[in-house]
């Protein structure tokens, strides 16, 4: 997957990585922090409440044209009709030509072959008949083995959620090796949920490419993730991070450590509260805190009647987050209203935190989407809901890399023991 850049910074990101995904306009658009994503949210607020400038009326430039150029009505409306008659000439030949030759094709014994366009069905039956990506490396090695495998594979049927972790763990394996630094890093992220017992090699990965890291923000991430499979240099990273002077390095060491459970930013988020592009942001976070202040700064937002439709449903879904049972009815109904698509994501995040089954069918279909997968399996694990996994299982056999990455990573949430759906 090509790298993107992020929209407010500038920063060059990995769009199935990111550490913070929103939605705009129909399309999620990833940030490199939680403090550009605030900012963005912002300027979409304030662009949103400015008066738009009226459109141009094509009719009246035309007149003030004629007004102008006596000249210019007749000579130009001829000249069109002209250039009219010698295109309609022209495509008329072009269409008796395209004719002929098709009716010469279709019956020329040159053309024996029966071609016709693909269908879904035939579209399945090559997905059905292909090998995975692991079955194709073994028939390079071993054809016999290969042969025997996708004949097992055939008359098995679907794979098990047993066999979808095993394979999505070797797929994460395979990755790990990869020649992109960037693929490795997402990879061994990815793998290390499984903890030191079963994902040791991606741990030590981690552990290597954070030595190698030059970006504070890739550090945090990388950081997170081994901290998230309890080594300790992580969390030793994130710790130091709020000592930065960069205030989005701070306030992304503080978001980590809140999803890790570890109150370590809560001086660093509460000095946040006093900074009008950062409060909300860390009132939310405070607020998964149980911090008074954080969960009374959301409130306030939420009920004031002068403030945005934006803000308000933001400080809805952080109420959310944070388990106030207060904002589920206003959570479903931010699901129901097509207008509100880009808060569909964190609503649907909310309510799962909540226990509220009623997230379900968004959840699914943010499934189908790479950049927002991962945090989808995360709630319809904690919801305990049961997921068909043919499609997951197509994704982790075919497409771009991170795609692949990021469904090896969901199948392992829904399929692995339920520990791996505690952390984000």
């Amino acid at each position: 997957m090509t790298p993107n850049a992020c929209p407010t910074c500038g920063a060059t990101i990995d769009p199935a990585r990111a550490p913070v995904a929103r939605v705009r306009a129909g399309k999620v658009v990833t940030f490199c922090s939680l403090a550009c994503a605030e900012r963005s949210a912002d300027e979409v607020a304030s662009a949103a409440a400015a008066p738009s400038p009226p459109k141009p009326d094509p009719g009246a430039a035309r007149d003030a044209l004629a007004v102008a150029s006596p000249g210019y009505p007749p000579h130009r409306t001829s000249a069109r009709a002209s250039r009219r008659r010698r295109i309609i000439a022209l495509s008329s030949a072009m269409l008796i030509g395209g004719m002929a030759i098709t009716i010469i094709s279709a019956f020329s014994p040159s053309t024996p072959t029966n071609v016709r366009a693909a269908s879904p069905g035939d579209a399945a039956e090559r997905a059905a008949t292909s090998p995975r990506p692991t079955q194709a490396r073994m028939a390079a090695s071993d054809p016999g083995a290969a042969d025997t495998d996708t004949e097992t594979d055939s008359e098995a049927g679907p794979r098990t959620p047993e066999q979808l972790y095993r394979d999505a763990q070797q797929v994460l394996e395979e990755f790990i090796g990869s020649p992109s630094p960037r693929i490795q890093r997402v990879a061994a992220m990815a793998w290390s949920r499984l903890g030191p017992d079963s994902a040791s090699v991606a741990i030590e990965r981690l552990a290597a490419l954070l030595k190698a890291e030059s970006s504070e923000l890739g550090r945090i991430e990388i950081a997170y993730a081994l901290a998230r499979a309890g080594d300790p240099r992580g969390l030793e990273v994130l710790r130091d991070a709020l000592k930065q002077d960069r205030r989005d390095i701070r306030l992304d060491a503080a978001r980590a450590l809140v999803q890790l459970g570890d109150d370590s930013g809560e001086r660093v988020l509460q000095r946040m509260l006093k900074l009008r592009h950062h409060k909300l942001g860390a009132a939310g976070l405070l607020a998964r805190l149980g911090d008074e202040d954080g969960v009374e700064v959301l409130r306030e937002t939420a009920a004031d009647e002068g403030t945005s439709k934006e803000l308000a449903m933001r400080a809805t879904v952080a109420l959310g987050r944070a388990g106030d049972d207060s904002v589920r009815d206003r959570l479903v109904e931010i699901l129901g209203i097509l207008e509100h698509g880009s808060y569909h994501v964190g609503a649907a995040d909310a309510l799962a935190a909540l226990g509220d089954r009623a997230a379900v069918p968004a959840l699914e279909r943010q499934l189908a989407l790479p950049a927002l997968r991962v945090r989808a399996a995360l709630g319809l694990r904690r919801l305990g809901e049961s997921v068909a996994l043919d499609d997951l299982a197509a994704a982790l056999d075919q497409g771009g890399d991170a795609a692949r990455i990021s469904a090896a990573e969901a199948i392992l949430i829904l399929t692995g023991p339920e520990e791996l759906a505690e952390l984000d």
